[in-house]
C-alpha cells in the first residue's frame, strides 16, 4: 500500500476530510483534470460519503431557491457527479445519479433534476468541448479519466503497449513513451464510437468516446499518461512479481479483472526478455576485440514519417564518414521503432557525431556527447566515464603514445594500452586529468540526499542531511599518523578507524571509513597532535537521516518521515508554499528542514514559493535582483518571445544550498516591447520548466463566467486574469452604444451589471488603462458577446420546438428516444408561477399557414433547465398529463386519449428561433 493510500484511509476526522475536499475544488478551479484525485479518494468510504451528501443538500437547495438553479456550491455537485460516474458510469448516468441522491429524487421531478444537472455540467465544458456538438454527460466522464467499468479493457489497452512497445520492460522515461504513443494515435482518437483499432496488434479495443477525447484534446494528455504509468507499473508487478490485489479499490478492480484475461503462455513470455532489449537513448561507445564501434540509440518515430527516408549518418570533424538507409524499423503502437546495428569507427578520434534523419529533417542529433580525445574502456569493453568510482584493468585507446605504457596494438587510426588501475589512481592525458573515483576533493562523503538541508533558526546556517556517510577524506601536508577524529567533540584516534593513505606532489590523502549510519547532527573535525597541542584543519557540520523519506500527494498534503522528528503531514500550495513550514527541536536547537522537493518553484521574496505556472508580474521584480528557483538541476535559462523566438540564451545560473539564482533584470529589458515573455530553464540542454512573466495583464484560461438570473434579471460575471494593471469592463449593445463601464476591479471579483435587456446582444469588452509601464493609452484583454432571455419576457413571445424525448417500449423495457420537429411552435400566454407558464402549440404548414391544437390547448409550461447554446428544456402538460408523439404527421396529438403512441417526455425549445 502506498503512502498515499495509507493517509486517505486513515481520513476520519470532519477538519481532515473538509482540507481534502478544498483541495479537490482548488484542482478544478485551476482547470486541472480530477480523476486521479478522485481515484485516490475512493479509498476512504467516508470522504466519498461527506462529498454525496453536501452535493445533494446544495441540490435540494437550488431546487428550492426563486430561481430553482441558484447552487450555493456548485463545485461540490461537480464533484460527486464526476464521482458517481468513476464508480458507477456503464453506459447510463442518470440511473446512477438516483441511487447516489435518493432524497433528492423523492422531492423533485426526474426531468427537473436532470436539466439543472446538465446546466451544471454545462458551466464546467472548456472551450474545445463547447465547439462540439457531444453530450454535456461526457464533461463529467472526461474528468474521470476512465470510468471504472471500463477499466479492465483499458488494462487490456496498456497491457498491449507494454508488450509490444516496451518489450516487457518499463523503460526510464516511460511519460515521454506513452506520450509517443497517446500522439500516434491522435488520428485513431478522432474516430466514433467506443472503440478503436490497432493495426499492430489486430485488435479492436474498448475506448469510451470520452476518454478517447481526452486523448486528442493535447493539453490534457497529462492525466491520462499519469494512469497508464500507474497502470502499467501494476501490470509489470503483476508479470514479474506475482501482484495479485493492490489496496486501491478502482486499481484493485481493473487489475483482478484483466487478469482473468491473461493465459498462461502469455504470462510466461517474460522469460524470453534478454538484456538487448532494453531500450537505449543515447548512443555509445564500446570496444569489442581491437575496433571500436559506436552503438546508436534505438529510435522511435510517429506513423505520419515515411520509414523508407530513414538513414544514419556518422560524422567526424564535419567529414562524413558513414551512412546507412537500409535499419531495422519495426512497426509498434503509435508509430515505429528502428533498431540500427552498431558501427565500426575506421577513423581517428575526433569529434565524433552521429545524425538519425528522415529525408532532410534531423531527428536525433548527438552534437558534442561523442567527442573524445581519448577512450577509457573497462575489460569488457564498455565506456568508462571520468570520476566514477572503478578499479582493475582498463583499455586506453588514444591516438598517441602514452609515457612509460606500451601499446599492445597499433593501428593508422589509434593505439590500445592496457592498465591495472584502483580508485586512487588517475590519467593524464591531452590536458585532462582522469581519475576512477567519484571522491574528487577532501570531506565527508556518504548517500547524500541532493537539495536537502537543516537551516539553523535565526542563525543562517545550512546543514547537510545525508542517509549515512560512508568515508571521511582530508589531505595534508605533514607526514605523520597523528591525527584525530572528533565526533561532536569526542575524538577517536585515526588508529581505530579503516582508513588509507597517499602521498602525491608533497600532499597526503586519507580515506578513513566511518560508517556512520546512525541518525543525529554531527561536527566532524580532524586535529593533528603536535607538541602536545590540538590544531583543528578540518571541521565540517552535517546531519544524518537514515529513516527519511516523503511523499508528495495528489491531495496537496506532504507526508514526511524522519528519524530526527515525528512523522509529519504538512500541506503543499504551489502558489504559496512556506520554506518554513517543517520546524523541529532536536537537542535544543531549533531547526527549519528544507525538503528535497521535486518540483518547480521559485521565489522573488524570501520564504514564500510559488509553482512555474504561476507567472511573474514584471511589477513584482522591478527593485528584485535575482529570481530563486529551487533545487539544483537547472544548469542555465533563456528568455523566448511569445512566439518562441530566443531573446537571451543560456543565462547561467548560480547554485547555493538549495536553490538557484537567475538575474531578474534580464526580464525588464523586454518590459515595453512583448505582452509576456517566457523563461525556460534547463538542464545538460533538457527543458527543465518554464515560467511566463507577463508585462501586461493576461487572460486566464476559461477566466470568463457569466451568471444570469433569468426569473429576477439579474446578471453578475466573474473575470480573472493575471496581473496588477488596472482593469475595467465596458459593455456596449448591438447599436454600439456604451450602455455601462466599470470601476476598476480585481481578478475574480464579481460584477453585477444592472438594466440587461433580454433577447438583445450585448458585447463585454474587459480592457487595461495605461499606467507607466505600458506606452499604449488602453487595451482590450477579452471580447464576449452575449445573449440573454428572462422569463418573464417569454409571454407574448413564439418560440420552435426543435426536438422532443419519449419513451419507447421495446422487447419488454422503455427506451429513451428523441425526434426532431420542423414545425412545431408554443407561445408564451401568462405567468402561473416562478417557471411554469401557460401557452398554446402551433403548428405551421409549408405555406406558413398556423394550426392551433384546439383538443389540448391550453397547455402548462414549466421551464426545467437554464440556456444552454440558445436551447431550453420544457415540461409540457395537460391538466397534468403528458402529451402524445404523432410521428406519422411529425407532429403532436392533438387529442389524449391515444393507446398507441408513446408519451412525450420533454421538449427542447430554441430561444433564437421566435417571433411576437
Amino acid at each position: 500500500m502506498s503512502i498515499t493510500d495509507l493517509s486517505l484511509n486513515n481520513i476520519e476526522d470532519s477538519e481532515d476530510i473538509e482540507i481534502l475536499i478544498d483541495n479537490t475544488k482548488n484542482i478544478l478551479l485551476d482547470d486541472q483534470n480530477l480523476g486521479l484525485n478522485l481515484i485516490d479518494m475512493l479509498s476512504n468510504s467516508n470522504v466519498v460519503k461527506c462529498v454525496y451528501h453536501k452535493a445533494e443538500n446544495s441540490l435540494i437547495s437550488a431546487l428550492c431557491s426563486y430561481t430553482g438553479s441558484n447552487i450555493t456550491d456548485i463545485d461540490i455537485v461537480f464533484i460527486s457527479l464526476v464521482l458517481i460516474a468513476l464508480e458507477n458510469y456503464d453506459g447510463n448516468f442518470y440511473e446512477n445519479v438516483v441511487s447516489a441522491f435518493p432524497d433528492l429524487y423523492k422531492r423533485f421531478s426526474e426531468q427537473k433534476i436532470n436539466g439543472l444537472i446538465r446546466t451544471i455540467a454545462d458551466k464546467y465544458r472548456n472551450e474545445n468541448s463547447k465547439h462540439n456538438n457531444g453530450r454535456k454527460i461526457n464533461t463529467i466522464l472526461k474528468h474521470t479519466i476512465v470510468p471504472k467499468h471500463y477499466l479492465p479493457d483499458f488494462f487490456e489497452f496498456i497491457y498491449d503497449i507494454y508488450k509490444y512497445n516496451f518489450e516487457y520492460n518499463l523503460p526510464e522515461r516511460i511519460e515521454d513513451e506513452f506520450r509517443f504513443v497517446y500522439e500516434g494515435l491522435y488520428n485513431n482518437m478522432m474516430s466514433d464510437g467506443d472503440e478503436i483499432k490497432i493495426n499492430v496488434t489486430r485488435k479492436t479495443y474498448k475506448l469510451i468516446k470520452s476518454t478517447k477525447e481526452l486523448i486528442a484534446e493535447q493539453s490534457n494528455l497529462d492525466a491520462i499518461i499519469t494512469l497508464s504509468v500507474e497502470i502499467a507499473k501494476l501490470i509489470d508487478n503483476r508479470i514479474w512479481h506475482h501482484l495479485d490485489s493492490v489496496e486501491n479499490p478502482y486499481y484493485n478492480y481493473g487489475l483482478t479483472q484483466w487478469e482473468k484475461s491473461i493465459s498462461d503462455k502469455e504470462a510466461k513470455q517474460k522469460k524470453q526478455r534478454h538484456s538487448s532489449s532494453k531500450s537505449r537513448w543515447k548512443p555509445r561507445l564500446c570496444l569489442i576485440g581491437n575496433d571500436v564501434y559506436l552503438v546508436p540509440p534505438i529510435h522511435r518515430i510517429k506513423s505520419n514519417y515515411d520509414y523508407k527516408e530513414i538513414s544514419i549518418k556518422v560524422y567526424n570533424n564535419n567529414n562524413l564518414v558513414f551512412c546507412d538507409n537500409k535499419v531495422d524499423v519495426r512497426e509498434i503502437i503509435g508509430g515505429y521503432q528502428i533498431i540500427p546495428d552498431k558501427i565500426k569507427i575506421s577513423c581517428s578520434l575526433g569529434n565524433l557525431s552521429y545524425q538519425f534523419c528522415v529525408g532532410d529533417e534531423i531527428l536525433y542529433d548527438s552534437k558534442e556527447s561523442l567527442y573524445r580525445k581519448f577512450i577509457v574502456f573497462d575489460s569488457n569493453g564498455k565506456e568508462i566515464k571520468n570520476n566514477s568510482d572503478f578499479q582493475g584493468t582498463i583499455v586506453v585507446c588514444y591516438n598517441e603514445q602514452i609515457e612509460n605504457i606500451s601499446p599492445y596494438y597499433c593501428s593508422e587510426n589509434y593505439f590500445l594500452f592496457s592498465k591495472n588501475v584502483s580508485q586512487d589512481d588517475t590519467l593524464v592525458l591531452s590536458d585532462t586529468v582522469f581519475g576512477f573515483s567519484s571522491i574528487t576533493k577532501p570531506g565527508l562523503f556518504g548517500d547524500k540526499i541532493d537539495n536537502c538541508y537543516l537551516e539553523q533558526t535565526n542563525a543562517g546556517e545550512f546543514i547537510q542531511i545525508y542517509k549515512n556517510i560512508k568515508f571521511l577524506v582530508f589531505e595534508t601536508n605533514i607526514d605523520t599518523l597523528n591525527y584525530v577524529i572528533i565526533i561532536n567533540n569526542q575524538p577517536n584516534k585515526i588508529s581505530e578507524f579503516e582508513y588509507n593513505y597517499s602521498e602525491n606532489q608533497g600532499k597526503y590523502r586519507f580515506v578513513v571509513k566511518l560508517d556512520m549510519k546512525f541518525s543525529g547532527v554531527f561536527k566532524i573535525q580532524v586535529a593533528c597532535l603536535s607538541s602536545g597541542k590540538s590544531n583543528i584543519f578540518f571541521s565540517s557540520t552535517i546531519a544524518i537521516d537514515e529513516g527519511f523519506s516523503l511523499n508528495l500527494q495528489s491531495n496537496h498534503m506532504i507526508k514526511v518521515n524522519s528519524n530526527l522528528f515525528e512523522s509529519k503531514i504538512i500541506p503543499f500550495s504551489d502558489s504559496n508554499y512556506q520554506i518554513d513550514n517543517l520546524r523541529f527541536r532536536y537537542d535544543g536547537i531549533d531547526y527549519n528542514y528544507i525538503l528535497p522537493l521535486n518540483y518547480n518553484l521559485y521565489s522573488i521574496s524570501d520564504g514564500v514559493w510559488c509553482g512555474f505556472n504561476n507567472k511573474i508580474w514584471i511589477g513584482d521584480i522591478i527593485d528584485v535582483k535575482e529570481i530563486k528557483v529551487y533545487g539544483s538541476k537547472y544548469t542555465f535559462a533563456g528568455v523566448y518571445s511569445p512566439k518562441g523566438e530566443v531573446l537571451h540564451e543560456k543565462i547561467p545560473t548560480q547554485y547555493e544550498n538549495y536553490y538557484c539564482r537567475f538575474p531578474s533584470d534580464i526580464l525588464l529589458q523586454y518590459r515595453m516591447i512583448y505582452d509576456f515573455v517566457i523563461l525556460i530553464f534547463k538542464g545538460n540542454n533538457d527543458e527543465t520548466g518554464r515560467i511566463i512573466c507577463a508585462n501586461k495583464c493576461l487572460m486566464e484560461n476559461n477566466g470568463l463566467s457569466f451568471h444570469f438570473d433569468p426569473a429576477n434579471k439579474e446578471l453578475s460575471l466573474r473575470f480573472r486574469y493575471f496581473g496588477k494593471g488596472n482593469v475595467y469592463l465596458r459593455v456596449v449593445d448591438d447599436k454600439k452604444k456604451l450602455v455601462y463601464t466599470s470601476d476598476y476591479f480585481l481578478s475574480g471579483q464579481i460584477l453585477s451589471i444592472p438594466q440587461i435587456k433580454s433577447f438583445k446582444t450585448y458585447q463585454f469588452e474587459f480592457c487595461e488603462k495605461s499606467s507607466r509601464l505600458f506606452m499604449n493609452k488602453e487595451r482590450i484583454l477579452e471580447k464576449s458577446k452575449k445573449t440573454f432571455y428572462a422569463w418573464d419576457d417569454f409571454i407574448g413571445r413564439v418560440f420552435k420546438i426543435k426536438k422532443v424525448y419519449y419513451d419507447d417500449y421495446r422487447k419488454g423495457i422503455f427506451v429513451r428516444n428523441s425526434f426532431e420537429f420542423d414545425k412545431i411552435y408554443i407561445r408564451f400566454i401568462s405567468k402561473i408561477s416562478r417557471d411554469v407558464f401557460m401557452g398554446d402549440l402551433i403548428a405551421k404548414n409549408y405555406s406558413g399557414k398556423n394550426y392551433y391544437f384546439n383538443g389540448i390547448n391550453p397547455v402548462t409550461i414549466e421551464i426545467c433547465s437554464g440556456v444552454v447554446e440558445n436551447k431550453i428544456e420544457l415540461s409540457i402538460t395537460k391538466d397534468g398529463d403528458g402529451l402524445l408523439l404523432d410521428k406519422e404527421h411529425q407532429s403532436i396529438m392533438d387529442c389524449l386519449d391515444n393507446n398507441n403512441v408513446p408519451d412525450i417526455f420533454s421538449y427542447i425549445m430554441d430561444v433564437s428561433e421566435v417571433t411576437k
